[in-house]
């Protein structure tokens, strides 16, 4: 597979120039190999970066969790080890319906942060659920536990995110690099918080869980609020009369703040 446009062997030079013109408006040129500086240290000192990473780490502890103890999760509610594995199929399935839902509302409406916020928002309340009924109320906790799957909905709108909203390739790189690292130190986390001296209820992670998506909706609250404020301080500058665009500079691989025509996705 090409890795840009002008290696497409298949295409022919006129079609070439297209798919680079079509492409012009995401202000991200079509790729810059070159390892920049000035670009890493924007990247560390840019607060989207760590609010990213934050995200990433915070997310992933409930994820690490869920995903290696989901069945012995299950089996506290009352069923056997076979029936955990069967009571826990479904929750794949709700997991992939409140991706594809939030990720189409997000695109028709423009809103891919505050509205993946949704997904996080079921999956608080379906392990409030867990933690609040009593261990004989099997079928409201095994509901509360297919609510928490909805809960990957934000991590891939940032995915998506850090594709759009960051720009220069050293800066993107450097930023889904330690997004990556964040994830994995995350979900090796995420298993140590079920301890089994809290066993039936695993109590202790349960609320750990709670904390976490808690902190990952500030964060996103704080990624949108950012991305927000930016676009209208770039729309300011670009208002001033003294303001000039220069030719052909979606090719100049600038990042997203050293580059006025940039605009943040929400």
């Amino acid at each position: 597979m090409p890795d840009n446009q002008l290696n497409a062997r298949w295409l022919s030079k006129d079609d070439r120039k297209l798919a680079i013109e079509r492409v012009r408006v995401n202000q991200q040129g079509i790729g810059n190999k070159h390892f920049k500086v000035y670009q890493l240290k924007e990247a560390l000192t840019d607060p989207l970066t760590w609010a990213f990473a934050f995200y990433a780490l915070t997310a992933d502890i409930p994820n690490g969790g869920i995903s290696n103890f989901f069945s012995q999760l299950i089996v506290s509610f009352g069923y056997t080890p076979e029936e955990s594995l069967l009571y826990g199929t479904p929750g794949g399935a709700v997991e992939i319906v409140a991706l594809i839902v939030c990720g189409f509302l997000g695109d028709r409406y423009g809103h891919r942060i505050l509205i993946s916020c949704s997904g996080l928002v079921i999956a608080i309340l379906g392990m409030l659920l867990i933690v609040a009924l009593p261990l004989s109320n099997n079928g409201g906790r095994l509901a509360g536990y297919y609510l928490t799957q909805a809960s990957p909905t934000p991590f891939v709108a940032l995915l998506s995110l850090i594709s759009s909203n960051v720009a220069g390739y050293t800066k993107k790189t450097t930023v889904a690099a330690l997004y990556l690292i964040a994830y994995c130190a995350g979900n090796i986390i995420g298993p140590q918080t079920f301890r089994p001296k809290d066993m039936p209820r695993y109590k202790p992670a349960e609320i750990t869980i709670i904390c976490c998506w808690g902190a990952c909706l500030i964060d996103l609250v704080f990624i949108w609020w950012y991305c927000q404020s930016q676009n209208k301080r770039k729309a300011a500058f670009r208002a001033q009369p003294t303001y000039r665009k220069l030719d052909n500079q979606e090719w100049l691989d600038l990042t997203d703040r050293e580059n006025p025509e940039f605009v943040y996705t929400l």
